[in-house]
């Protein structure tokens, strides 16, 4: 008994103290690679909404990067979000000029530097410096060559505050360097945004040149505006957009003016501007060209009624839900003032200046508490009367 368990205690001494013995991997194991290219396109496909796993998958093998070829062309190359630098253009200018990459451009973002106008990346240095090239002027242009047309959003960078910088001022220098270059062609719609995070009132005039400065008509300058839009058969629509940092809207509350060029001529809408936006709207006294014009949930300077109404094209008209104002801007803080009938006023000057087919007008507002039509109402020709005569009959002068 002694001498067999002295053997089995040596045996497990021993065992304990031997190499492990190793066992020889089996031939069949199975990589990522091997699998069948269907299951490793799953798996790159479910990195498609991730950026950062997206790179990791890239930089793992140059079969993977392969693969994830098309989703990084759709995660980075779809919206250009072009940084305000002559080398982030020239950057652009490059890439336009690669068929599969170019392929892939929906739209391209720059800054418009208000603040700063020889510098800007809008009107960048090429537009001033001999011998410099634009590029972004020289991108558009290649795009519109091969027959690509994408979305140009520009972001002005500072709020207009006062009375060199306003909307409409701050508007025309953009759109007459786009839309007047031979890039043109290469935009299928047109946005300019601005931020209005403070400026939700228009600006404290002290000085009487500042007042005189409201009452410029910028419609001659804008008049070549209108013609390029009719001109680059391309561009479906120019919008200027307002909103707040990091303001997420949607398209029912969303503050814009667009104008949509069409065989019929410009149609022209706007909703949720107060009377701070309408600056862009006032002093140009070029809307003999609108056809149709939707108004909805503003507020507006009474002043800009002329502007706005004087047009024996227009054709189609909508007011919903709008207010007119007179304002005050000379004193602290400014005030608005609603005199009485104001739209008994404005409804007979549009009868007595247009030439409307159709009308729908609901909730107009006056300053007596009044609100004029608060259920639709819908103006169409008829045998006995024209729109303007119905109009007439009801808000005679």
């Amino acid at each position: 008994m002694t001498t067999g368990y002295n053997i089995f205690a040596y045996l497990e001494t021993h065992a304990a103290l031997a190499p492990p013995q190793i066992v020889p991997e089996p031939t069949d194991r199975v990589t990522l690679l091997s699998m069948p290219p269907e299951v490793v396109q799953m798996i790159v496909n479910a990195t498609f909404k991730d950026t950062k796993s997206l790179q990791n998958v890239r930089a793992t093998c140059k079969t993977l990067k392969q693969l994830s070829e098309k989703h990084f062309r759709e995660s980075y190359l779809t919206h250009l979000i072009v940084s305000p630098t002559r080398r982030a253009l020239a950057r652009l200018s490059w890439t336009v000029q690669e068929p599969k990459l170019a392929a892939n451009i929906q739209s391209i973002t720059v800054t418009y530097d208000n603040t700063n106008l020889s510098t800007s990346s809008v009107l960048c240095p090429g537009m001033w410096i001999v011998g410099e090239v634009d590029y972004l002027l020289r991108a558009l242009r290649h795009l519109d060559s091969v027959g690509k047309q994408v979305d140009l959003i520009v972001n002005v960078a500072k709020t207009p505050a006062d009375g060199t910088s306003t909307i409409i001022s701050i508007a025309y220098p953009v759109l007459i360097y786009v839309l007047s270059g031979h890039g043109a062609r290469g935009i299928k719609k047109l946005f300019l945004d601005f931020d209005d995070t403070v400026a939700t009132h228009l600006p404290i005039y002290t000085t009487s040149q500042q007042i005189l400065a409201l009452d410029e008509d910028f419609g001659p300058r804008y008049q070549r505006i209108w013609a390029c839009i009719m001109f680059v058969k391309n561009l479906n629509e120019v919008r200027i957009r307002f909103r707040k940092k990091n303001e997420k809207v949607d398209s029912d509350t969303a503050r814009f003016v667009t104008i949509v060029r069409q065989d019929t001529g410009m149609h022209v809408g706007m909703q949720y501007l107060s009377t701070w936006h309408f600056d862009i709207m006032g002093r140009m006294n070029i809307f003999n060209r609108v056809f149709t014009l939707n108004i909805q949930h503003c507020g507006f300077i009474r002043r800009h009624r002329d502007d706005l109404f004087k047009n024996p094209n227009l054709r189609a008209l909508v007011l919903w839900n709008n207010n007119l104002y007179a304002i005050q801007r000379s004193i602290n803080p400014p005030t608005t003032i609603q005199t009485l009938k104001n739209w008994y006023c404005t409804l007979a000057y549009i009868a007595a200046n247009t030439a409307l087919q159709s009308c729908k007008i609901c909730f107009l507002h006056d300053s007596d508490g009044q609100i004029h039509h608060r259920q639709p109402w819908i103006l169409e020709p008829t045998s006995e009367r024209s729109v303007n005569q119905t109009l007439r009959l009801k808000y005679p002068f």
